[in-house]
């Protein structure tokens, strides 16, 4: 049982059409878990590492690289190693769940045996022995012989900020109702202040465990356990704090807006002109999704965060709510998956013309030459992006509205044909006011090396 655990939890994926491995294991849980699912718990001393070729673990016709690691015990905690020196096997890295033991330090292992060998992996609670105080605790005070086993439950809370730069904010859950239900029997608690429960002295058997979180497809909030004596089964259940709205951008006359940025801002924040919050520019359909919001209430609409800013897109527009009197007005609660929340663009701000070269610095036209047309000054988001017809190119923005329109090549080969190269270059952008005037024809040359540019960069 116990090995056909860890062989499980150290599968590897291999993908045979590029070779490349996948690890995949679950999360190893506490020590009072991990140590009766392990073939042999110990601390060693890494001695040496060297390659090693052996039978794969999952496909016994085919050979795999492993690493040898040659170990010398100090204690054994779990199974019979027959000696102070002992060899494990382990992946090379990266893809393969393999663990990185280094010369010279001091591990607890937890290891796996398999056609006579023993294995270790990232996808156990193998560590340095300094990193391993719970578990040494837990090995110095094991549960007596017929003293059941126990459910240790996490309850957490993880709430994304509005502004998505930001990373999610994580809290344990107090208060939370805990059931574990087996035979007919039915064992509840409440978490603590670090949001945990344990169950108890259970008797051995398969549980259902669940919580009092909401029941929404974001959360986690059930599962099954199976106990068996003097074992645990640690689980921790999430709560997501969020929601989604989506809907369609239509222009004036009807017909689906792409390209258009959708703005969701704090209502609290309608008069602050450094706003933030979450924005997606719609599809090619003129659809748009804002996703992992936290519950409040918002104002969408088109133009709302930067509006007072370079970056100008389109004309300001709020969503129409047809049960608010506040335009633009938007309230979000957990678990939401709102749609048909579709904005109209309001008339004004007329479409305008740029047009323009690219030539390389001896004025030769640049006929693979890449035009992008961007808003604002930064961060800059991409309105429009073509290459270049015999160096001439045509871009479209909103009148009122600034942009920088920049110009590169990719370089490398012409054509697959044609063993002629050209460089990798990209013009000195140029930043412009669209108004009711025509814009004067612009002429992008190429004079700086790659086609990324850095405002920070030396001018040649």
């Amino acid at each position: 049982m116990n090995k056909l655990y860890w062989l499980l939890a150290a599968v590897v994926l291999f993908v045979s059409f590029t070779g490349v491995n996948a690890c995949s294991c679950a999360e190893s849980g506490p020590p009072c878990q991990s140590f009766w699912q392990a073939d042999a718990v110990f601390s060693a001393t890494v001695v040496s590492k060297s390659m090693t070729t052996v039978d794969s673990q999952i496909d016994l016709k085919r050979k795999e690289q492993q690493v040898a690691v040659k170990l010398l015990v100090e204690d054994v905690f779990r199974g019979a190693l027959g000696g102070n020196d002992v060899d494990i096997l382990t992946g090379m890295g990266g893809g393969d769940c393999g663990y990185n033991f280094e010369k010279g330090r001091k591990y607890l292992i937890y290891a796996y045996e398999h056609n006579g060998k023993l294995y270790a992996s990232i996808c156990s609670r193998t560590r340095l022995l300094s990193d391993a105080k719970e578990d040494l605790a837990y090995f110095r005070n094991l549960p007596a012989e017929n003293s059941g086993g126990s459910i240790q439950v996490k309850v957490i809370k993880r709430s994304p900020a509005l502004n998505e730069n930001s990373n999610y904010e994580v809290k344990p859950m107090q208060g939370v109702r805990i059931i574990a239900e087996a035979g007919g029997q039915t064992y509840e608690g409440k978490t603590n202040s670090e949001g945990q429960f344990e169950f108890r002295n259970l008797p051995p058997g398969k549980y259902k465990v669940s919580s009092d979180i909401p029941r929404i497809e974001r959360n986690y909030w059930q599962t099954e356990a199976t106990i068996e004596d003097r074992t645990c089964f640690g689980v921790e259940f999430w709560n997501n704090v969020e929601a989604t709205i989506k809907g369609t951008v239509f222009d004036e006359n009807g017909n689906p807006a792409k390209g258009v940025k959708v703005d969701l801002m704090d209502l609290a924040d309608a008069t602050n002109p450094s706003a933030e919050g979450r924005w997606r520019f719609t599809t090619d359909q003129g659809n748009y999704e804002l996703h992992n919001i936290p519950p409040g209430k918002y104002l969408l609409g088109i133009n709302l965060i930067g509006a007072t800013s370079n970056q100008c897109p389109r004309v300001r527009t709020l969503y129409a709510n047809p049960n608010s009197a506040i335009a633009g007005y938007v309230e979000i609660k957990q678990g939401d998956d709102l749609n048909g929340y579709d904005i109209r663009l309001l008339p004004g701000g007329a479409e305008r013309t740029i047009e323009g070269v690219v030539v390389w610095p001896n004025g030769k036209p640049a006929v693979r030459g890449v035009v992008a047309l961007m808003n604002g000054n930064g961060p800059s988001y991409l309105i429009e992006q073509k290459a270049a017809n015999e160096g001439r190119f045509t871009l479209k923005g909103m009148e009122g509205c600034q942009y920088r329109v920049y110009a590169f090549t990719y370089g490398g080969r012409i054509s697959a044909n044609s063993n002629e190269t050209e460089e990798m270059r990209h013009a000195e952008p140029v930043t412009i006011t669209l108004t009711n005037q025509p814009t004067p024809p612009l002429r992008l040359v190429l004079t700086s090396p790659g086609f990324m540019h850095d405002d920070n960069e030396k001018k040649p």
